[in-house]
């Protein structure tokens, strides 16, 4: 073990997850097992078939590998918060429509029943269901041929990284061209990509950022922006080792899924938006290029 590893797992604002990302918090591991509780849990959207919520960032869906180390799983909050919900028999006790990365914060949709996840799959493979997500990123973005509403399409497949097989993701070629060895079995994978603001974080350059997946690769956002050359904050497997930032600075910021394309019936929820100066004074921005408004 090197002495910056070893470093790592002294600090008392590194959380450690046996062969995942390293995740950060502002919390020591006792405080943060302390502050995660059903009242965490902030509930956007409720009906009858559906449930949204503001899912936490660092925090796991469910126990994939029994590896997480802190109390509690987002789906064990969830449980206690609607019990009766809960079903033994389904994997993690809820069904799963769509998912976010342990770092992620943001919109998540939990379906009620089956009924209900089986409707949700049919819009997100018919293309009637639309995720939006905010992040920072390192560097200021320049991107050139957007369409009428400002966005960026970035069409660039993702693979299995062959070093770092189920851990991490890659393109098959850099910005440049060049092959990348060792991609295996890249996907097509698309996202939009727009420019909402210019500043600083912790004094360095930084972009606001609007993305919207068309295709729902893992971890096709982070490697996307990475493939730019611009890292998202905070994000330790595929950006910079910047143990500093509390937090991976991305979010799932709001999300429409059709229901019934006949009535045209949508469930709509929007997640407020982390990344305001009045909410981390880290970030300050000083030119804003387009406007929020979806």
């Amino acid at each position: 073990m090197t002495n910056s590893v070893y470093s790592r797992l002294l600090s008392p604002n590194v959380v450690y997850l046996k062969n995942v990302d390293w995740y950060r918090s502002q919390y020591t591991l006792k405080n943060l097992q302390k502050c995660l509780n059903a009242d965490s849990i902030q509930i956007l959207l409720k009906t009858k078939h559906f449930l949204i919520i503001n899912k936490p960032y660092d925090l796991v869906l469910y126990d994939y590998h029994k590896t997480f180390r802190t109390t509690k799983t987002l789906f064990e909050l969830v449980k206690e918060k609607f019990p009766y919900y809960f079903d033994p028999r389904l994997t993690g006790g809820f069904h799963v429509l769509h998912r976010l990365d342990a770092v992620t914060s943001g919109c998540l949709c939990i379906p009620l029943n089956y009924f209900s996840q089986r409707i949700g799959f049919e819009a997100f493979k018919s293309g009637n269901a639309d995720k939006y997500y905010l992040a920072l990123v390192y560097g200021h973005v320049k991107l050139d041929h957007v369409d009428k509403d400002g966005f960026y399409e970035l069409n660039v497949p993702i693979g299995e990284d062959q070093r770092r097989l189920k851990y991490a993701r890659c393109t098959p070629y850099d910005l440049n061209g060049n092959k990348i060895e060792f991609c295996i079995e890249p996907e097509k994978a698309i996202s939009k990509i727009k420019i909402l603001e210019y500043g600083t974080y912790k004094s360095r350059d930084c972009t606001k950022v609007l993305i919207k997946p068309i295709t729902g690769r893992r971890h096709q956002l982070r490697v996307h922006l990475k493939y730019l050359g611009h890292p998202i904050v905070g994000d330790t497997c595929y950006g910079i080792d910047d143990f500093d930032s509390y937090r991976t600075m991305l979010h799932s910021y709001r999300l429409n899924i059709q229901i019934n394309t006949k009535q045209r019936q949508f469930i709509k929820a929007k997640a407020p938006d982390p990344f305001l100066p009045e909410i981390d004074s880290d970030w300050k921005p000083c030119k804003l290029v387009n406007n929020l408004n979806i």
